[in-house]
């Protein structure tokens, strides 16, 4: 059965966080999804996926082959006690926060990347300005 949902009315937690509810308007009746928090999580990180994946095949049939990223407004890095991983938080425009749990050896990686790629970014941007 294929549905086309229009809207999202109504999200709601149990207290416990043991299960959440969505409900959509479609083209039907309305229909209401319950997940645990884990199914969710699955569900709704494959779904911005496949809205980047979509929003970067537009721009390349329209003749752009850059891949479309969200702006972050916030960024936050720690360690929690006992986890051996060092927690990087993005908050985006949106509001949503992703949080991404790296090892010392990769976050010690990283260093490197971002400093070449802070530098590719200050050139292009001295270079658009000309």
């Amino acid at each position: 059965m294929k549905l086309s949902v229009q809207k999202m009315p109504r999200a709601s937690l149990l207290e416990d966080g043991s299960l959440v509810e969505l409900e959509f308007e479609t083209s039907g009746a309305p229909v209401t999804l319950q997940f645990d928090p884990d199914s969710l999580e699955n569900f709704a990180v494959r779904a911005v996926e496949l809205i980047r994946h979509a929003q970067n095949q537009k721009r390349a049939s329209a003749g752009h082959l850059s891949l479309r990223a969200s702006d972050v407004v916030a960024v936050a890095a720690d360690a929690p006690v006992g986890s051996g991983k060092v927690v990087v938080s993005f908050r985006g425009t949106n509001g949503i926060v992703q949080s991404f749990a790296l090892t010392p050896k990769m976050s010690e990686g990283l260093r490197p990347t971002l400093r070449k790629a802070e530098a590719k970014a200050q050139q292009n941007s001295q270079a658009s300005r000309h």
